[in-house]
């Protein structure tokens, strides 16, 4: 049984390393790069495109994680995978928020806000990752 719970929280440390690294490329590598190469409005579609296809997929790796964790019995790093999974969904929501009222046909809609709050709260929930995998460490 210690067998199955150790490659278990094996391959939620695998995950959550995979997450962190797709988050951390896209995030410190991939953003700025564009930024300083193309122009603004080709960079700003570039990132936006890019995070919203590749922020699913690093919830869902971290969702994976977390459950694996559950089966390591860490609790603990479940959790904060979780909160990570969860967090990063609400910033691709971010990025295509429900409309709340009908568009005026002819009013431009400015998205760079939109687009540095996904930016920012992936970055804050990358923190995440390296905690959850030294609580596996622990064993909390």
């Amino acid at each position: 049984m210690d067998v199955i719970f150790a490659s278990s929280l094996l391959i939620a440390a695998a995950t959550a390393g995979i997450a962190l690294g797709a988050g951390g490329a896209t995030v410190m590598f991939v953003a700025p790069t564009a930024f300083k190469k193309l122009d603004y409005s080709r960079a700003d579609s570039l990132v936006r495109r890019l995070l919203q296809a590749g922020l699913p997929w690093i919830a869902g790796f971290a969702a994976g994680g977390a459950a694996f964790a559950i089966v390591g019995t860490s609790i603990g790093a479940a959790i904060m995978l979780f909160l990570a999974a969860s967090g990063m969904m609400i910033a691709r929501f971010a990025l295509n928020p429900l409309p709340s009222k009908k568009r005026v046909p002819g009013v431009r809609r400015r998205y760079k806000q939109q687009r540095i709050v996904a930016l920012w709260t992936t970055t804050a929930l990358l923190l995440l990752f390296p905690a959850a995998v030294a609580a596996m460490v622990i064993g909390i």
